[in-house]
């Protein structure tokens, strides 16, 4: 878990308008019923000042967090998410074999609120939406591959729900049909890169992740994706 005098080891940006950061896996990015400190709360205490949250990762998933220092650049960011202004991506871990190329996913989803999981089908159910993602192979390893995953739309555990769906369950991600989880408890997905424009200028701007370390196989992935 991150320490409070940590919390500037992961930021990437900061301006008086917003901030982005790298959510370390396994840290809520909100409060929520385990009463763990949240990233929300981390980000509080260092900038001094209430944060507003403009995307939110699982707690297993690592990766980019755009935070809002005021409630104008909030609403702004929510403006734009609904208009579809603003991209992301994602590498995702899943097994090697058979190896995808590159193309598209389409399905309808919905959230089960018992369960806390994602209920996906190929065809419209009651109470679904439409959910899509682009996906497109960036490396093999021995026993993985690496996709880079774009979402189009933002839905309840969409990338995990849909690769599993696909029989590509995510590295760890027991709740989606992985054969095992990893002892931090974290998946092998990350929120690698975010493109959006700027609250006041309106420029186009674009982040990218720093590759996480955090045990060998991200530690290849980084070596190959972002060597020195």
């Amino acid at each position: 878990m991150i320490s409070f005098d940590k919390f500037s080891d992961i930021i990437i940006e900061k301006n008086n308008q917003f901030s982005v950061v790298q959510k370390p896996f396994g840290i809520p990015v909100q409060v929520d019923k385990s009463g763990d400190t949240s990233l929300n709360q981390l980000a509080g205490a260092y900038f001094k000042h209430d944060v507003h949250l403009s995307n939110r990762l699982d707690r297993p998933v690592g990766g980019l967090v755009l935070l809002a220092h005021k409630k104008a650049a909030a609403q702004f960011f929510l403006e734009e998410t609904h208009a579809d202004r603003v991209h992301k991506t994602y590498l995702a871990l899943v097994k090697a074999e058979p190896k995808l190329g590159k193309g598209e996913l389409i399905h309808h989803i919905s959230k089960n609120g018992k369960t806390h999981k994602a209920i996906i089908n190929d065809t419209v159910f009651k109470g679904s939406s439409e959910c899509r993602l682009e996906y497109e192979h960036l490396l093999q390893m021995n026993h993985y591959q690496v996709l880079k995953i774009k979402l189009n739309t933002g839905k309840f555990h969409q990338i995990r729900s849909q690769l599993a769906h696909i029989d590509y369950p995510i590295q760890g991600d027991v709740k989606y049909g992985a054969r095992r989880s990893n002892k931090d408890r974290s998946i092998g997905l990350f929120a690698y890169e975010m493109t959006f424009r700027h609250p006041i200028t309106k420029e186009k701007l674009h982040f990218q992740g720093n590759i996480p370390e955090h045990n060998s196989l991200w530690r290849s992935i980084k070596k190959s994706l972002q060597p020195d």
